[in-house]
């Protein structure tokens, strides 16, 4: 039995992050639904920032601390994430599309109903995720771990090099119930 074919992520639509300008961390309490489109973010702090229903179009974030940001039901557009502490994050109904993330560690994020498309993960930290009720599609995993990760078979489509597959094969396994022996 052969794979399924399987069509990349098409990157984001983004101009060099150095051409941005540059934002200023961290944002004033807003209101839902705040808006925050074409600049790049360097460095500070959004950890438990309520971002929730934003929306993000054409921004980079470089090593950006995010830890517990609420960004549920938000839409991600031609975005780049590089390096960022995403840990204990709320993406929860979060829409991403054309959104790279590079060495981000989102370990116990809650990612529930995240709908994906054309969304490449590079070297993330995905432990102890929750991906229940998550979807994508033209979406690539590369160098990720996902130990402790509950929802695994969410992942279907997505792609990841066959190296990568073994690297995580025991969380596959744990979430199939299979009993590795010695």
């Amino acid at each position: 039995m052969s794979a399924p074919a399987f069509s990349g992520p098409t990157a984001p639509r983004l101009p060099d992050p150095a051409e941005l300008p540059a934002a200023e961390l961290p944002f004033e309490p807003a209101p839902l639904g705040v808006e925050v489109t074409r600049c790049a973010i360097r460095g500070g702090s959004l950890a438990n920032a309520d971002l929730a229903r934003s929306t993000w179009r054409g921004v980079a974030l470089t090593r950006v601390r995010m830890t517990g940001v609420r960004l549920s039901e938000a839409r991600l557009t031609d975005v780049v994430l590089e390096e960022c502490l995403v840990d204990l994050a709320a993406l929860a109904g979060a829409r991403l599309e054309r959104v790279a993330l590079r060495g981000c560690r989102l370990t116990g994020s809650d990612l529930q109903g995240l709908q994906a498309r054309d969304v490449a993960f590079d070297r993330c930290e995905l432990d102890e995720t929750d991906l229940s009720e998550a979807s994508f599609s033209r979406t690539v995993m590369r160098g990720c771990s996902l130990d402790g990760a509950r929802g695994l078979h969410r992942l279907r489509g997505v792609g990841m090099a066959p190296s990568d597959v073994v690297a995580c094969s025991g969380a596959f396994a744990q979430a199939l119930g299979i009993a590795l022996l010695d």
